[in-house]
């Protein structure tokens, strides 16, 4: 078997339950990566948890949203905090424990 063989990953699927998809969406924004939160947030939202918690929207709204989310490498965080928004998530802001900036 090689690898082309392998079927393709797909984290959304894996995403069940309303823990695993805030310890997801937490451990995608420590990378200070804002694709791959970006990328993350559409895992989410494809995802059952995303799929259950945006039912009140109609397909078209669910739709218009992951369009939005994907149409540029680089949503505007009025984007991405209309999701978090309609996920139910929001942000914290904690220290980093590894950078000290009254050292620097």
């Amino acid at each position: 078997m090689s690898v082309d063989d392998l079927p393709e990953f797909d984290p959304a699927k894996f995403l069940t339950d309303e823990e695993t998809v805030l310890v997801y969406l937490a451990n995608a924004a420590c990378d200070y990566d804002a694709t791959f939160l970006q990328s993350a947030l559409i895992d989410v939202v494809r995802s059952p948890v995303g799929t259950s918690a945006l039912s009140f929207m109609i397909d078209a709204d669910r739709e218009a949203l992951l369009r939005t989310l994907t149409k540029s490498d680089d949503a505007s965080l009025s984007t991405i905090m209309q999701v978090l928004a309609a996920l139910s998530v929001s942000m914290t802001f904690v220290r980093r424990r590894d950078v000290d900036p009254l050292r620097s």
